[in-house]
């Protein structure tokens, strides 16, 4: 399991290379983690705006959306800074967001955030 730091609603992780600033809620398991809101802050290059979700996630949002016949009768899903991962937890999480800095595609994928 991964070792990060809670303060709040917020875990942090410092992988070194970048950290990951999650929003959890309230006694949210670290393993279950399937729809969060986050950043990835790349030293030199700033914070970087995310929403993960696990694909069961997916699924289950666009089975929700079918039903009310939101956004084109479920037939896709998407959002602006969504990157799915495989399965739930922040482990997984962790894992996409190496791979995002990693490779440098968190700049075409992520949102910059604005910061003061």
């Amino acid at each position: 399991m991964t070792n990060g730091e809670l303060d709040g609603p917020f875990y942090t992780i410092d992988e070194g290379a970048f950290k990951l600033r999650l929003v959890l809620e309230d006694d949210e398991p670290l393993d279950e983690v399937c729809n969060v809101d986050g950043w990835v802050e790349v030293p030199g290059d700033g914070w970087w705006a995310a929403t993960f979700f696990s694909l069961a996630e997916v699924g289950r949002l666009l089975a929700q959306r079918r039903a009310g016949e939101e956004y084109g009768a479920a037939a896709y899903f998407s959002c602006t800074d969504g990157i799915s991962v495989r399965e739930p937890g922040v482990d997984a999480i962790l894992a996409a967001g190496r791979g995002l800095v990693t490779d440098g595609s968190y700049r075409s994928r992520l949102v910059k955030s604005v910061t003061s």
